[in-house]
C-alpha cells in the first residue's frame, strides 16, 4: 500500500520544506540550484520546488508585500545569483522565472525549446511580426542585449503603448525558451538583460537539438522525479507547456527504463520509483 503522505513529506525534505535544512541566503540558494537542478524563483507549480518555499522551509509560506519581508528579501537572489551567474535563469516553469543548473540546461532544452526559428515560425503565421523583429535584433551581437537596447533595436519607441506591444513580443520568445534573463551583470547595478538562447548559451542549445525531443523529456521528468519523489502528470505537462503526444511517450519511456510506473492513488494517477 503506498502512503501518499510518506511520499509528500519525502518530497518536502528533498525541497527544503520541512522546516529542518531551510535556505538562509544566496549562497544556500545556488547549491540548492545546483542538488535539484530546476526551480522557480516563487512557487509556481506543486511540481516544482521554489527557492522562497525553501526559504522559509513551509509549502504554504504566507507572502508578503513590503521590500523588508521574507518575500522581498527572496526577490533580491535575482541580482545576487544573477551577477555570479549561478545558473539559467528564464521562463522555464508556467511561465515564471525558473533557475536551471548549468549542467541540466541541455537536457530541459532538448525537451522544450521551440525547434523552428524564428523565420519558420513567422513564415507559418505562428509567431507576430513584433516578436519576430525582436528575435531579427540580436543579429550582428553576441546574443547578449540590455533591455533598453534590445528595445532600441527591435523599434520599440518609448511610450505606453510601444512597452505593452515589446513586453507581449518578449513573452512569445520567452515561452519557446528562445530569450533567458540576465540580472545585475553592468557594474553590479539591477539592470535586466536579455540573452538569445541559441548565441549566449550556444553549446547547451547545440547539444540539447542533438537530442530526441521525447527521449530528453523523459531524462528530464527522471530528473524530476529523483528529487520530488512522485510526479503528477497532469500538473507538469500543463506547467511546462507540453504536447499530449510528447509527454505521453515520454511518459512510456519512463515506464520502459524502470525509472517510474503508474500507480493510483484515489482519483490520481502518479509515476512512483520502483523502490517507494
Amino acid at each position: 500500500m503506498i502512503d501518499i503522505e510518506e511520499l509528500r513529506r519525502r518530497r518536502f525534505r528533498n525541497w527544503r520544506q520541512d522546516g529542518e535544512r531551510k535556505v538562509e541566503n544566496p549562497e544556500q540558494a545556488s547549491a540548492f540550484i545546483q542538488e535539484v537542478g530546476i526551480t522557480t524563483l516563487y512557487a509556481a507549480s506543486p511540481e516544482f520546488p521554489s527557492l522562497y518555499q525553501a526559504h522559509m522551509g513551509d509549502p504554504n509560506p504566507p507572502n508578503f508585500a513590503s521590500w523588508d519581508s521574507p518575500s522581498g528579501y527572496v526577490y533580491t537572489w535575482r541580482w545576487e545569483l544573477g551577477r555570479p551567474h549561478v545558473a539559467f535563469y528564464g521562463v522555464v516553469v508556467a511561465k515564471k522565472p525558473t533557475w536551471v543548473a548549468f549542467d541540466r540546461l541541455p537536457t530541459v532544452l532538448g525537451a522544450l525549446m521551440e525547434r523552428r526559428t524564428p523565420k519558420q515560425l513567422y513564415a507559418a503565421g505562428e509567431l507576430s511580426a513584433d516578436a519576430y523583429r525582436l528575435a531579427q535584433a540580436y543579429e550582428g551581437t553576441g546574443g547578449l542585449l540590455s533591455t533598453k537596447e534590445l528595445r532600441a533595436r527591435g523599434g520599440f519607441e518609448k511610450g505606453k503603448e510601444s512597452r505593452a506591444a515589446y513586453l507581449k513580443a518578449v513573452d512569445e520568445l520567452d515561452a519557446r525558451l528562445w530569450l533567458a534573463k540576465r540580472c545585475g551583470m553592468e557594474d553590479g547595478g539591477d539592470e535586466m538583460s536579455h540573452a538569445l538562447v541559441t548565441a549566449h548559451y550556444s553549446d547547451a542549445a547545440s547539444a540539447a537539438m542533438k537530442l530526441d525531443p521525447v527521449e530528453a523529456l523523459a531524462d528530464l521528468l527522471a530528473e524530476v522525479i529523483r528529487h520530488s519523489v512522485y510526479l503528477d502528470p497532469k500538473p507538469i505537462s500543463r506547467h511546462l507547456r507540453i504536447r499530449a503526444q510528447t509527454f505521453d511517450a515520454s511518459l512510456l519511456h519512463l515506464e520502459d527504463k524502470g525509472v517510474a510506473h503508474r500507480q493510483i492513488i484515489g482519483n490520481r494517477t502518479l509515476y512512483i520509483p520502483p523502490n517507494c
